[in-house]
C-alpha cells in the first residue's frame, strides 16, 4: 500500500496523472499569450477566410499596442479549426485545446437568436467576460461596426472580454441622445465631444434648433451618424472604433507592465499555432484506472486475480512471462512508442502471503484493468471479453479473462500466442479499437465491391486462408466458383479458417493476432506491396469507427498525438515491466474521520445528519472505528469509536449544535491528527478522511492533500453547497471520492461513497430512493418488487422532517413486517426483514401523515444479499461522459444493468437528469446497439443528453422498473469447434479451430426494480453559444444493415436504429442515402456518391421513425448496376446532418 501510495502522490505532485492541461491567455513581457482563436464548424472549410482572419490578428496586434499605449499585443495565438476542414502539413491535431475553452469564436451567419457579433460578460466592470462571438460577415467592408477596420472591432471586443470596459456608443435599444447639462441641450451619446458627425432623418438634416422645446427631443427618425474620419482627438476606441483618428490611448485600463519599445516589422510576426480538432479521449467513468504512460512505459497496470481462482504459483509466474511478453509485441505493435514498464498484480486474500510483496487495502477488483477468473465462476462472464461503452477512440471499463482461456495454447483466439492475444485486448480496451474478424453471429463473408465477389471478413487481404465445409465423407473445399449466383452466398457450412502462417503483410494485431506475421495494427499506408486497412468489410472496427484503420484510431489517442512518446530504441531487458504482488486483505480494518459542515437551516441540517447515520449504519461491519468531527475546539468525544457507538450516536443526534466555532480547516486537521492516532501496522488497516460540507468551504487544500498521500490517508469530499470542489481531481488520483451535489441527492452521494469503500460482494443493493411531499392528513401508497436474483436482509428507511408518520410494509404473502426501530431524535424510521425465494415479488408501503402539516419524506429501500458463487443479484451502475471532440460537447449517459458478468436486457431504464433542484429532463436509455449505444444486448444501456440550455452543475439518477416484466438474463457460453484439417493442402493442413457462443435466456419471474446515481457533470455557459441557435444534429447510425435483396428488380432492403433530430432524441426529418459501385471510393467521400431520390424508396412512410426503433426501407436501384456500397445519414428539420453510417454492401449480378 505505501509504495502504491508514493506512486499516486508522486504522480500527483509532478502533474503526470492530469487529465487534461487547459491553456489560458496570459500575458509575459508585455505579450498576450496562449489566446484561442475558434472557427466553428458552421464556417466551411476556406484557406482564404483564414488567412484573412491571421492577417486581421497581426494588424490587430499592432493597435491594441498603440491603443493601452505601448503595453500590450498579442504574441502567441492558438488557431482551433474544424475536423471537417481539409488537414494541411502546417496544421496540428489537437486533444486539449477545445472550441469549449476558447477566448474568440468565428462562426458563419444563421437566422438564430444570436447572429450577431457579441463579447458574453457577466461579472461586470473591470472583470473579465466568458468569450468574444464574431461572425464571418465582418470582413464585410460595409459591416456597420467594422467599415474597412476589422482589426479595430477585434480589439474593441477584445478590450470588452479581457479589461471588462463596454461600448461608450448607443446600443440597439438604447436612447441615442441625452440631455447635456455642459451644452444644455441635447447631445449624441458618444465617448468625446471630439466624435463628430451628422443627424439626420429620412426628410433630411436634423439640427439642433429642431428639437421641440416642449418634449425636448429631435424630430421622429432622427439618428446620429459619426463620421468616418475628420474627428478630432483619437479616443474611443470602444466608440464607434473605426472612425480613422481614433487611437483608444485614452479608454482602456492603465496597465502595470512598463511600457516598451517594440520592433513594428519583427515582434508583431506572431506565432501562429495551427491546431485541427480531433477526437478528446477521456478516462474511463470511474475513478479506478490510474494507468498512465511516462517516457513510452504505461506504470500502475492492474491485473487481479478473482477469487474464484484457486491458489497457483505456477499460474502466477505464467502470468508473469505473459505479460512481460506482451510488452514487447506492444512495444513492436505501438512502432516503437509503449511498452507496460510496471504492473500491480492483486491476488486473492485466501492466497499465501509468501506470494505476495504487500497487502494492500488501496488496489482492488473493482477498479482492476484487468480481471482473471476461474471458468467455473457464475457471477463472471463464461467467456473472455473486453467492457467497452463509449465508442471508437474512447477507453473502456476493464478486461476479463479467464484461466482456461489465457494459459490454453489450443484455443481459437489464442492458438499459442497469449502475449498477442492479451494486446489484441488490451488495445480494445485502451484505445477503443474493436475486432477486424468477424465475431460469432456477425457475416463471416461480405461482397467485395473491390474484387466483385463474397470475400472473407478480415483486415486486410494479406491474410490468407481456406473456406471448408464438413460433409459426411470428410472436409470439401468452398472454392469461389462454388458461390450461388442467385444469392451470392457460398453453400451453406462453409466457414472461413485463416492460415495460421504464410501469410502476406503483418496487419492487423486486431484481426487473428495468433497468426505467425502479424505483428503490427492496420493502417493506410498505400505504398505498393503493402497491405493496407481494406474499409469494406462489416467488421466492428468499421462499423463503430467510420472505416477508420485502427493504427489511424491509436496515433490519434493522447498517449501518442502530437509525437508524445516518440518511437524508441529499447533492449527486450529494458521492456521487462516491474512486478508488484499485493495481496487482498482478509479483514478490512476502517477507520473513519467524518467531518461534518451542515447547512444553517435545520430542515437540510437534518438531512444530512439522517444521511450520515444511514452511511455508518448500513454496510460497515463492527470493526469499523469512526470520529465524528463539528468543531476542531471540541476534542472531547472526537477519538475512534466503534459505528455503532452511543458516542457516534450522540454526536449524530446533536442537530442543534452550532458548527460555526472553527474553520473547515481546522476540522480536517483535527481528522487527520485522529486518523494518525489510530496508525497501525495490522493487516487490513485503512483510513479515510470524509468531509461532507453543504457550505461554500473550499475543502481540501494542496498541501494538505500532500500530507494525506505521504500517510496513508485517503481523501473524500462530497460537496452540497453551490460552489464546486477544491482540487476534485487531485482527490480521485489519490483513490478518493468526489462529488458536488445538491441536498436533495445527498443520499446518493453517500450510498456512492459507501459503494466505493466495500468490495463488491459487501455492497447493498438499492432498490429505490424517493422524495414525497405529503399533505397533511393524507396517506401515501407505494410498491416495489423484489426479483429473483435478491436474497438477504431488507431494510427500508423512512426519514421523516418534523412529525413521526405511521407505516405499513406488507410482504408478498400477506405478511407484515414488524421489526421496526425509531430514532426520534435523528427522525426517521428503520423497519427490516429477512428475504428468502418465498418473500420475492411486490411489497407494498403505505405511509400516512397524521398531522395537518405538509410532510416532507424520504423513502429508501435496500437489500444486504445474500452472496454464494451461484448465486449473485442483479446490480447497477451508472455514469456520464462528456465528449468534448464535438462542438457543443456532447453529453452521453450510460447505466449497466448486469447480474454478475451476465447481461440484464429488454430492461425499462430511464435517467432523471437534475440541475440543482430542478429535474430538467427524463431520458429513456436504451441496449438497442444504435445511436450512443455501440453494442446490442451486452447489459449497458445509453443515450445522449441535449438539453443544454440550464448551465452549471447536473447529475443524474437512473430508474430501472420493469413493470411489464420482460426483463431477461442473458448467460452466454463459449463453445469450441474441432479443428479441422485441409487434407488437400499439405502447407497449410493445420487451421485454427473455431469459436462459437451459445446464449442461455433467463426470463425474470418478478419485476426487476433499481436506482441508482451517477457523478456530477457541468454544462458549461459556452455552450448554448456554440450551437449557434441549433439543437444537436442527428446521432450518427452504426448499424444499418441490409436484410432482403431482390436480385431480379434490384431492389435492396435496408434496415437501422432510428436516431433522433436531436443526437438520439425526437424523430428526423428526413434521412439522405447515397450509393456507388465502389465501396472505398464511398467510404473516403460520401457526399461524392450518388443520391437516392423519392422514387427510388418504399416500404416506407417517408418521414422517420422515432429515435430507438427499428427503420426499414427498400430502395429500388437502376437498371445495369452489377453491384452497390450504401451509407445514409439522418438529417434534422434545420436540414442539419448528422455524420454518415456505416456503409453496406450487396450485387445484382455476377
Amino acid at each position: 500500500m505505501e509504495l502504491l501510495k508514493f506512486l499516486l502522490f508522486m504522480c500527483l505532485m509532478t502533474g503526470a496523472c492530469a487529465l487534461e492541461t487547459r491553456s489560458h491567455l496570459k500575458i509575459s513581457n508585455n505579450g498576450y499569450q496562449l489566446l484561442v482563436v475558434a472557427v466553428h464548424d458552421s464556417v466551411p472549410d476556406n484557406p482564404a477566410l483564414f488567412e484573412k482572419i491571421k492577417t486581421t490578428f497581426t494588424k490587430a496586434s499592432k493597435v491594441l499596442y498603440t491603443a493601452t499605449r505601448n503595453r500590450a499585443y498579442f504574441q502567441k495565438i492558438f488557431f482551433l479549426l474544424p475536423n471537417t476542414w481539409t488537414n494541411r502539413p502546417e496544421y496540428k491535431p489537437s486533444t486539449s485545446v477545445t472550441i469549449s475553452g476558447a477566448d474568440i469564436i468565428f462562426s458563419a451567419p444563421r437566422s438564430t437568436r444570436r447572429n450577431f457579433s457579441h463579447t458574453r460578460m457577466y461579472a461586470g466592470c473591470g472583470h473579465q467576460g466568458f468569450h468574444t462571438q464574431l461572425l464571418t460577415d465582418i470582413f464585410s467592408n460595409s459591416h456597420p461596426l467594422v467599415q474597412r477596420s476589422p482589426e479595430k472591432f477585434i480589439v474593441h471586443e477584445f478590450a470588452k472580454l479581457r479589461y471588462g470596459v463596454f461600448e461608450e456608443y448607443s446600443s440597439p435599444g438604447e436612447n441615442q441622445f441625452y440631455f447635456s447639462t455642459t451644452f444644455g441641450r441635447l447631445d449624441p451619446v458618444r465617448c468625446t465631444v471630439g466624435l463628430r458627425g451628422i443627424i439626420k432623418n429620412a426628410q433630411g438634416f436634423c439640427l439642433f434648433s429642431s428639437i421641440d422645446p416642449e418634449s425636448g427631443e429631435f424630430p421622429a427618425g432622427c439618428a446620429y451618424i459619426p463620421y468616418p474620419y475628420r474627428a478630432n482627438g483619437t479616443a474611443s476606441m470602444m466608440d464607434h472604433q473605426y472612425v480613422r483618428e481614433l487611437d483608444p490611448s485614452t479608454s482602456l485600463p492603465y496597465f502595470k507592465n512598463k511600457k516598451v519599445s517594440v520592433n513594428q516589422d519583427c515582434e508583431f510576426n506572431m506565432k501562429f499555432l495551427y491546431l485541427l480538432l480531433i477526437f478528446v479521449v477521456t478516462l474511463r467513468h470511474s475513478a479506478g484506472t490510474h494507468i498512465r504512460i511516462k517516457n513510452n512505459g504505461y506504470e500502475l497496470v492492474v491485473v487481479a486475480i478473482h477469487e474464484s481462482v484457486k491458489e497457483n504459483a505456477q499460474m502466477l509466474t505464467s502470468l508473469k512471462k505473459i505479460i512481460t511478453d506482451s510488452s514487447k509485441v506492444l512495444y513492436a505493435a505501438t512502432r516503437h512508442r509503449a511498452y507496460f514498464r510496471k504492473v500491480f498484480f492483486l491476488i486473492p486474500s485466501t492466497w499465501s502471503s509468501g506470494l505476495a510483496d504487500k497487502d494492500s487495502t488501496s488496489v482492488n477488483l473493482r477498479d482492476a484493468d484487468i480481471i482473471i477468473s476461474d471458468p467455473s465462476s457464475v457471477s463472471r462472464r463464461s467467456y473472455p471479453r473486453t467492457r467497452s461503452y463509449a465508442g471508437c477512440g474512447h477507453r473502456g471499463i476493464h478486461i476479463q479473462l479467464r484461466t482456461d482461456v489465457l494459459f490454453n495454447s489450443r484455443h481459437p483466439l489464442v492458438q499459442g500466442k497469449p502475449e498477442k492475444y492479451l494486446v489484441h485486448e488490451f488495445a480494445k480496451y485502451w484505445y477503443g479499437v474493436f475486432e477486424e474478424y468477424p465475431n460469432p453471429g456477425e457475416n463471416q463473408f461480405y461482397f467485395s465491391t473491390t474484387v466483385g465477389r463474397a470475400d472473407p471478413v478480415r483486415c486486410t487481404t494479406g491474410l490468407r486462408g481456406r473456406i471448408m465445409k464438413k460433409t459426411q465423407s470428410g472436409i470439401q473445399i468452398c472454392s469461389y466458383d462454388s458461390i450461388d449466383p442467385d444469392t451470392g452466398e457460398f453453400p451453406e457450412g462453409c466457414v472461413y479458417y485463416p492460415y495460421p502462417s504464410h501469410n502476406q503483410g503483418t496487419a492487423s494485431m486486431m484481426d487473428h493476432s495468433y497468426i505467425q506475421e502479424i505483428k503490427d495494427f492496420c493502417d493506410d499506408d498505400q505504398t505498393p506491396g503493402h497491405f493496407s486497412h481494406n474499409v469494406e468489410p462489416p467488421n466492428r472496427q468499421n462499423r463503430l469507427c467510420s472505416h477508420r484503420s485502427t493504427w489511424d484510431i491509436i496515433s490519434n489517442t493522447p498517449d501518442f498525438l502530437n509525437n508524445a512518446n516518440p518511437p524508441g530504441s529499447l533492449s527486450d531487458s529494458q521492456l521487462t515491466p516491474q512486478f508488484i504482488v499485493f495481496r487482498a486483505p482478509s479483514r478490512r480494518r476502517r477507520r473513519l474521520a467524518v467531518v461534518l459542515d451542515p447547512p444553517q437551516e435545520f430542515h437540510k441540517r437534518l438531512r444530512l445528519h439522517q444521511a450520515v447515520d444511514h452511511f455508518l449504519t448500513e454496510g460497515f461491519d463492527d470493526k469499523t472505528k469512526v470520529a465524528i468531527i463539528t468543531n476542531a475546539a471540541h476534542r472531547k468525544g472526537t477519538r475512534m469509536r466503534s459505528r455503532r457507538s452511543a458516542a457516534v450516536k450522540s454526536s449524530l443526534q446533536s442537530i442543534d449544535q452550532f458548527y460555526s466555532l472553527s474553520t473547515m480547516r481546522s476540522r480536517i486537521r483535527r481528522g487527520i491528527e485522529i486518523l494518525k492516532k489510530s496508525n497501525s501496522t495490522k493487516e487490513g488497516m485503512e483510513f479515510h478522511l470524509i468531509v461532507i460540507s453543504c457550505n461554500n468551504q473550499s475543502g481540501f487544500e494542496t498541501e494538505v492533500l500532500q500530507e494525506m498521500a505521504t500517510t496513508g490517508i485517503t481523501p473524500h469530499f462530497i460537496h452540497c453547497g453551490e460552489n464546486g470542489i477544491e482540487n476534485m481531481e487531485k482527490i480521485r488520483l489519490q483513490g478518493g471520492h468526489a462529488e458536488s451535489r445538491n441536498q436533495r441527492s445527498i443520499f446518493y452521494a453517500v450510498q456512492r461513497l459507501s459503494d466505493k469503500l466495500h468490495d463488491e460482494k459487501d455492497v447493498s443493493v438499492q432498490i429505490s430512493n424517493e422524495n414525497i411531499e405529503l399533505d397533511g392528513d393524507t396517506a401515501y401508497h407505494s410498491e416495489f418488487s423484489l426479483d429473483d436474483s435478491l436474497r438477504g436482509e431488507l431494510t427500508i428507511r423512512l426519514h421523516y422532517s418534523a412529525s413521526e408518520p405511521s407505516v405499513q410494509v406488507v410482504a408478498p404473502n400477506g405478511s407484515e413486517c414488524t421489526y421496526k426501530s425509531t430514532d426520534r431524535k435523528l427522525r426517521y424510521i428503520r423497519l427490516t426483514s429477512l428475504v428468502s425465494h418465498n418473500e420475492q415479488g411486490k411489497w407494498s408501503i403505505t405511509i400516512k401523515n397524521k398531522t395537518p402539516n405538509k410532510e416532507s419524506i424520504n423513502v429508501l429501500v435496500m437489500l444486504q444479499p445474500i452472496i454464494s458463487e451461484d448465486e449473485v443479484p442483479i446490480r447497477t451502475n451508472a455514469w456520464v461522459k462528456v465528449f468534448h471532440e464535438h462542438s457543443p460537447p456532447r453529453v452521453g449517459v450510460y447505466a449497466e444493468v448486469m447480474n454478475g458478468g451476465h447481461p440484464v436486457v429488454n430492461a425499462n431504464v430511464t435517467a432523471h437528469v437534475y440541475h440543482e433542484d430542478r429535474k430538467v429532463a427524463v431520458i429513456p436509455l436504451r441496449d438497442s446497439g444504435g445511436g450512443f449505444d455501440i453494442m446490442k444486448n451486452d447489459g449497458i444501456y445509453s443515450n445522449s443528453f441535449t438539453e443544454i440550455e440550464s448551465q452549471g452543475r447536473h447529475y443524474v439518477e437512473v430508474m430501472i422498473e420493469d413493470v411489464l416484466t420482460n426483463s431477461e438474463i442473458h448467460r452466454t457460453y463459449e463453445i469450441q469447434l474441432p479443428t479441422e484439417k485441409d487434407t488437400e493442402d499439405d502447407q497449410h493442413d493445420l487451421h485454427a479451430p473455431r469459436l462459437d457462443y451459445h446464449t442461455e435466456k433467463i426470463p425474470l419471474r418478478h419485476r426487476l426494480k433499481r436506482s441508482t446515481s451517477s457523478g456530477e457533470f457541468h454544462v458549461d455557459h459556452r455552450w448554448d453559444s456554440l450551437s449557434c441557435g441549433y439543437d444537436y444534429p442527428p446521432a450518427r447510425i452504426n448499424d444499418l444493415t441490409v436484410t432482403r435483396v431482390n436480385r431480379k428488380d434490384r431492389k435492396v432492403s435496408l434496415s437501422w436504429t432510428a436516431t433522433g433530430s436531436n443526437l438520439d432524441k425526437g424523430r428526423a426529418s428526413s434521412f439522405e442515402i447515397r450509393y456507388h459501385t465502389n465501396g472505398t471510393a464511398l467510404v473516403l467521400n460520401p457526399k461524392k456518391g450518388m443520391l437516392v431520390k423519392k422514387d427510388m424508396l418504399g416500404d416506407t412512410s417517408g418521414r422517420p421513425k422515432e429515435a430507438g426503433q427499428v427503420e426499414t426501407v427498400t430502395v429500388q436501384f437502376p437498371a445495369k448496376m452489377k453491384w452497390v456500397a450504401i451509407m445514409l445519414r439522418s438529417i434534422d428539420e434545420n436540414n442539419t446532418a448528422g455524420e454518415f453510417s456505416n456503409m453496406v454492401t450487396t450485387y445484382f449480378v455476377l
